[in-house]
């Protein structure tokens, strides 16, 4: 093979591998895996989740967490958001990238955004 390959890894890890835990993990605590990551020469990092904090308490301080990763030289800050409001605040804390959900079973839909997926179609096209 010939030729320059770009690969880009993005960790997913603050956001992917909190939101499910019982225990809040301080936010200081977070702010230094980020960085830790950072150093380590990840690039990209998808942060936090931008989600109602009482259905996710553990992204309660998602904007402090993007504020501090963007004090990080170089690094790309990513975060999900489920909902428009989750977007519209990512985009207000300055994310890089916006990862957006998309569900295409009610029960995922459910589980995942806390209402049917019908729901969130129609919210899409009120909000475009």
């Amino acid at each position: 093979m010939t030729g320059n390959i770009d690969v880009l890894i993005s960790e997913v890890g603050p956001r992917d591998g909190l939101q499910n835990t019982k225990q809040f993990m301080p936010t200081e605590y977070k702010k230094k895996w980020i960085s830790a990551a950072s150093e380590a020469g990840l690039r990209e990092i998808e942060v936090c989740s931008f989600v109602p904090p009482k259905l996710i308490p553990q992204m309660a301080d998602a904007a402090e967490i993007v504020a501090h990763a963007r004090t990080i030289r170089g690094l790309h800050v990513a975060a999900l958001a489920p909902n428009f409001k989750g977007a519209q605040r990512a985009m207000e804390a300055g994310v890089h990238k916006l990862t957006l959900t998309i569900s295409v079973s009610e029960s995922h839909s459910l589980a995942q955004c806390a209402h049917d997926a019908g729901r969130g179609d129609r919210q899409r096209e009120k909000d475009l």
